[in-house]
């Protein structure tokens, strides 16, 4: 990939660890890579496998575009609750208990919610 593709991702990857309040330690554990690829990833050296960048949106809870696009989104209200909700505990808890939800019913809940937001 071309240097500008490098900067624009890796400024939308570090933008977006902010928001989430993530760290490189945070990514590079959840998506099963050295901590020195996941420097690379932050600093423009290199860009992921379109699997790992498939991976980090998912796990971001962002568009695919908002990694790879040179762009100035920012999260709405919506955006950051929802994704706080998706990280609780105690609201997957009581989501499971008061709709007997199990894991899958859970993540088509959460994939329904982001098909609002559209």
């Amino acid at each position: 990939m071309n240097e500008n593709i490098n900067r624009i991702f890796s400024n939308n990857l570090r933008k977006w660890l902010s928001i989430r309040h993530k760290t490189q330690a945070d990514m590079y554990k959840k998506m099963g890579v050295s901590s020195a690829s996941a420097a690379d990833w932050c600093t423009g050296k290199k860009v992921p496998r379109v699997d790992k960048i498939v991976e980090l949106a998912d796990w971001l809870m962002i568009e695919l575009s908002d990694l790879l696009e040179d762009g100035d989104r920012i999260p709405s209200d919506m955006d950051r609750l929802i994704y706080r909700l998706k990280d609780d505990r105690y609201f997957y808890e009581l989501v499971k208990d008061v709709n007997g939800f199990d894991d899958t019913r859970f993540k088509k809940v959460v994939d329904y919610v982001e098909l609002l937001k559209k």
